[in-house]
């Protein structure tokens, strides 16, 4: 997981590129792009979210404005689903993280850079070694 900060009309990934991270936004909105029509994503959304089924991208996103990102891996998403930290379901159903799943994902990468982790040794931690 890593902060990204994308500057106004920086493209963050492209449809049908392969599919390596997710994103969420934490600040900023992100242009969702699809056949010529533009749907804003903004903070507390995750976009991107086709790297869990290693599918390409669905769509084209582009930053609207000055946006603040966490970028998650296959690996690190799919770690946080298993550990039961991030409801995948609802989150893809309603193509929006919980305000629990956003506080969670904040934490979280609040614990990592500090170096503690929040799950030493635990599910969590065994995932994301693997």
């Amino acid at each position: 997981m890593q902060r990204v900060t994308v500057r106004a009309g920086e493209t963050i990934y492209r449809q049908d590129e392969a599919s390596d991270r997710a994103y969420m936004i934490l600040s900023g909105e992100i242009g969702m792009e699809r056949g010529g029509v533009v749907v804003p994503a903004r903070a507390g959304e995750l976009i991107g979210f086709s790297v869990l089924f290693d599918r390409p991208y669905g769509s084209t996103a582009t930053a609207l404005g000055d946006a603040s990102l966490l970028a998650f891996s296959r690996k690190e998403l799919r770690a946080l689903a298993e550990a039961g930290l991030l409801h995948v379901q609802g989150t893809l159903e309603r193509g929006r993280l919980s305000e629990d799943d956003a506080v969670i994902l904040a934490c979280w990468a609040q614990f990592k850079e500090a170096g503690l982790g929040p799950d030493r040794g635990g599910p969590l931690q065994r995932g994301l070694a693997q």
